[in-house]
């Protein structure tokens, strides 16, 4: 499995489950999957460590819809 870090979870981090302090970067987040990642945490306050999960779910726009976001105006004649 690949080593895979999130910007959200950087960003904001996560409670602790135990004393409810925010750690603010995970020690170790890996893939589970094309659009899971799980999240290990160490909270430094109480030594507690747990895991998180996200999952992303995005699903690729249409092809049209692309060409019509990065060329909006392209004439062929």
């Amino acid at each position: 499995m690949a080593f895979v870090a999130t910007l959200r979870n950087v960003t904001h981090g996560a409670n602790c489950a135990r004393c409810g302090m925010n750690v603010t970067a995970p020690e170790w987040s890996e893939s589970a999957g094309p659009e899971d990642t799980v999240h290990l945490w160490h909270c430094w306050y109480c030594g507690n460590e747990f895991e998180t999960s996200d999952h992303h779910g995005m699903k690729e726009p249409p092809v049209t819809e692309l060409i019509e976001e990065f060329l909006p105006n392209l004439l062929v004649a």
